[in-house]
């Protein structure tokens, strides 16, 4: 089975669309494990949304290391990328910021 890293093998120069390959991917995957896989700066929008609501019952064995998370998320998303965290199981305008985030190029630490 190949490795996450393996998986998102990307042209490290190029910064336009390549015609040869996608240049997205979406990893449904142990967010840990799979971050670990991946080299610093490598991915221009991290997005993680945390189970955060008292809606679902995740069992009494459910656990996250939240810091170890947020400093992965963060040592993977590229200088002048988007680290997005999303808490709650609402947002207001929350396209609208983030393409306003994405436009300006800003890497945001909140």
């Amino acid at each position: 089975m190949p490795t996450t890293k393996a998986k998102l093998q990307r042209d490290e120069v190029a910064k336009e669309p390549q015609e040869n390959g996608p240049r997205n991917a979406i990893l449904h995957a142990d967010a840990l494990k799979a971050l670990a896989d991946l080299p610093a700066g490598h991915v221009d929008l991290t997005v993680f949304s945390p189970p955060c609501d008292g809606i679902r019952d995740y069992g009494k064995n459910w656990s996250l290391d939240f810091k170890t998370l947020g400093s992965e998320l963060f040592r993977a998303t590229t200088e002048g990328g988007v680290c997005a965290v999303v808490i709650g199981d609402g947002t207001k305008d929350f396209a609208k910021s983030l393409a306003s985030e994405l436009h300006n190029g800003r890497r945001v630490h909140v």
